[in-house]
This record gives C-alpha cells, structure tokens and sequence, in this order.
C-alpha cells in the first residue's frame, strides 16, 4: 500500500469537508474524475490549491506545501 504523505491526508480531508469528490468538483468547476485523480495522485494541481482552500477551509500550505512553505 502507497504511504500517505501530508498532503495526500489534507485533500483527504478538504473532499471530506466539501462532502465527497462529486460536491468537491462542483465546487471547483471540474469533473469528479479530476478529483479522483488528484486523490490518486496524491495532489491537487497548483492553480486549484487556493480555491480548494477558499471552499474546504484547508490551508494551501497543507495542500501544496512545495509552493506555500
């Protein structure tokens, strides 16, 4: 099983918040596909760290911790 890093279990946790990844890509303007993704990939792409920020209430520090130190 891949290890969760924390960033994987801060988007984990902001598509928890939003109610899953169909409300969390409603939200965001994208297809849920693109949220499973990103749960896949462990990362949320750097031009929806902020507005994933703005609708979860999770810091883009937690979520992208290579571009917000």
């Amino acid at each position: 099983m891949k290890k969760l890093t924390s960033e994987t279990i801060a988007l984990l946790h902001a598509v928890d918040v939003l109610g899953g990844q169909t409300a969390t890509a409603k939200k965001l303007g994208v297809s849920q596909q693109a949220v499973q993704y990103w749960v896949k990939s462990g990362r949320v792409p750097a031009l929806k760290a902020i507005p994933l920020e703005v609708a979860s209430g999770v810091s883009r520090q937690k979520l992208r911790p290579d571009l917000y130190p």
